[in-house]
């Protein structure tokens, strides 16, 4: 691989300084002014209580525990999260819930900075820096670093889970397939939903490498990251693992939500009517069905109703978002009718239309909550990008990614004369 040269490594440095000074700043602002009515109920109320019951060994009685919404499920790395929080909020008398928020919002930094650098894998500089900006302004990724919740714990998994396999695939390296397994291990226990990414992932990353006629050994590499995945599944204890597989009363629960949406609809459950609404709701901007909002718990007063610049970029990606969500289908039928499997770019591109396409198909056959899809907003910004990159790419110069692997070759649609 090509050593980057002084320019690329300034240019690479001062964008991810800009979009994680620039996506902490708004973080930790939309936390000053933000007022929210319970800073800890619901979904976070459990979570909380489950770190506490892990921390001190309390055993509450049946039932004590709050129950979780229509198909959430418990989330053990977010509750072990919190746990470590509150053990230091304790050792130092600090406040559990602004340390917890001060840490969220670095995280939400991180994974701004993640979508760049995620980005510089498959588009030019320019595109990746503007999904790294779209994210980094989501009014949703801002905003959800105050709750409580494991969504932007489990944003930033899924997004280091993906570079490292990636990275892994363009690399060809056994440790960092093991390195993503671990990730991805990680993310599942922050969400339990993400059980077959990897699966998905490895299938895929092996389909490209069969028609490449690589190696048997090299097609064989990416089921590595498996390993650490059935070592996170093995060594949840079994209470938890009952708990993220759901009991009989969260199963009946959610055929009751299912059944309530599909009454006022008229469509029954399984129908592509339905199928398509709860695809529909996952992506909605609104979290809350008709009120048109972005708080997942009810807010007295944030930066997006007094701050003016908040409230036109609240405008803008508000305007925006129907469209990105859009151009997701037309970039999928970009990605293959301009297929290169020899271009590890493509197949980067390609690995982020299957964590979108997982999720969706996923949420689309159960209860869902726009809220689920929040951490998914890195990924559809990213392949939204890459459709105005493709669409785009007669009108406006396209270089060749800064962090373009070894055997990436720059596409050419027509010979040279």
């Amino acid at each position: 691989m090509p050593r980057p040269s002084v320019r690329g490594l300034i240019t690479l440095f001062v964008s991810v300084a800009l979009v994680g000074a620039l996506a902490l700043w708004l973080r930790v602002a939309y936390f000053h002014i933000t007022l929210i009515d319970e800073t800890i109920a619901g979904d976070a109320l459990y979570h909380v209580q489950q770190a506490r019951q892990w921390l001190h060994g309390d055993q509450p009685e049946a039932g004590q525990l709050p129950a979780l919404g229509a198909g959430a499920r418990p989330a053990p790395a977010y509750a072990a999260y919190l746990a470590a929080i509150m053990l230091f909020a304790e050792r130092f008398d600090a406040d559990f819930y602004q340390i917890t928020v001060y840490s969220q919002c670095l995280l939400g930094a991180l994974a701004c900075v993640l979508t760049l650098l995620l980005g510089r894998r498959f588009l030019p500089h320019c595109w990746a820096l503007f999904a790294g900006l779209l994210a980094c302004l989501s009014p949703h990724l801002v905003s959800i670093g105050t709750y409580l919740l494991p969504e932007n714990l489990f944003c930033l998994l899924l997004l280091l889970s993906l570079y490292l396999f990636v990275t892994a695939f363009s690399r060809q390296k056994a440790w960092l397939y093991l390195a993503s397994g671990c990730s991805f291990g990680l993310a599942y226990l922050a969400n339990p939903v993400s059980l077959f990414l990897p699966v998905v992932l490895a299938l895929g990353a092996g389909g490209v490498l069969h028609l490449r006629q690589h190696r048997a050994m090299a097609r064989a590499l990416p089921l590595l990251c498996l390993l650490p995945m059935l070592l996170f599944a093995l060594a949840l204890p079994p209470g938890e693992a009952a708990a993220l597989r759901g009991d009989t009363s969260d199963r009946a629960q959610a055929r009751e939500a299912v059944n309530d949406q599909t009454a006022s609809d008229g469509s029954a459950p399984g129908t592509a009517g339905n199928l398509a609404q709860n695809l529909r709701q996952f992506w909605d901007w609104e979290l809350v069905p008709g009120e048109g909002e972005i708080y997942a718990y009810p807010v007295f007063v944030s930066m997006y109703h007094t701050s003016r610049p908040a409230i036109l970029s609240y405008s803008i990606l508000e305007a925006l978002h129907k469209w990105l969500v859009l151009f997701l289908l037309p970039g999928a039928l970009l990605l293959a009718m301009r297929h290169r499997l020899a271009d590890d770019r493509w197949a980067t591109a390609f690995f982020a239309y299957l964590v979108g396409a997982y999720f969706s198909v996923v949420y689309s056959v159960g209860p869902v909550q726009a809220r689920y899809s929040i951490p998914l907003r890195p990924e559809l910004y990213l392949c939204s990008a890459y459709f105005l990159y493709r669409l785009l790419g007669g009108l406006l110069p396209a270089g060749k990614p800064s962090d373009a692997p070894e055997n990436s070759v720059e596409p050419r649609d027509a010979p040279s004369s």
